[in-house]
């Protein structure tokens, strides 16, 4: 079992993978025009990685709201980046 340092290291590099692949996803977006669900999919699965782990549900229940934060800054960036 991790303790609370891993649980906290974990959680901070899954949010980097999240704002990685929105990023990416913004990126993308740019240049290939409306939102396609490919697309909006690849974004809700990184976020989604934030409330996987039983760790991560057994500290902070209150955690698995970050995964609707994340996924609307995801979109809110990709439709930005769209613009």
């Amino acid at each position: 079992m991790l303790d609370s340092s891993d649980v906290q290291r974990s959680f901070a590099e899954t949010l980097m993978d999240c704002r990685d692949i929105c990023m990416v996803t913004a990126t993308i977006l740019s240049r290939t025009g409306p939102m396609s669900p490919a697309i909006r999919q690849a974004c809700a699965d990184a976020c989604r990685r934030v409330v996987l782990s039983p760790e991560f549900r057994a500290q902070n229940p209150s955690q698995q709201n970050f995964i609707s934060i994340c996924m609307r800054a995801c979109l809110t960036l990709a439709a930005s980046a769209n613009r």
